[in-house]
């Protein structure tokens, strides 16, 4: 029976270790294709200003996670979704985006 229980309690640590190891990532760029000044980004971030990088996003690379990229800070104005993946340009979002937070 104590195995039995040692071995729930093990399981669970461990799911519990991956969820924590699963949050995301992603990495603002200052240019279009990845170039200039970068940010790393791994929590919610409600103004850039606090990392002196608002309005001033080119390009992201999100590494894990899906991510809410908006125009205003505290995730107001324009918000536009962005999963895993290579963002070159921002098009429209360039130059504009003031906070960002991971969405699950």
């Amino acid at each position: 029976m104590l195995k039995k229980a040692l071995n729930c309690a093990l399981l669970l640590g461990a799911a519990m270790t991956a969820e924590l190891a699963g949050a995301g990532e992603l990495t603002l760029y200052s240019r279009d294709d990845y170039h200039g000044r970068s940010q790393t980004v791994r929590d919610a971030v409600a103004d850039l200003e606090s990392v002196r990088f608002n309005d001033t996003a080119q390009s992201i690379r999100v590494r894990s996670g899906r991510w809410e990229a908006c125009e205003d800070v505290d995730f107001r104005g324009r918000c536009r979704t962005l999963g895993p993946g290579q963002y070159a340009s921002l098009e429209r979002l360039s130059n504009r985006i003031s906070s960002v937070r991971e969405v699950r």
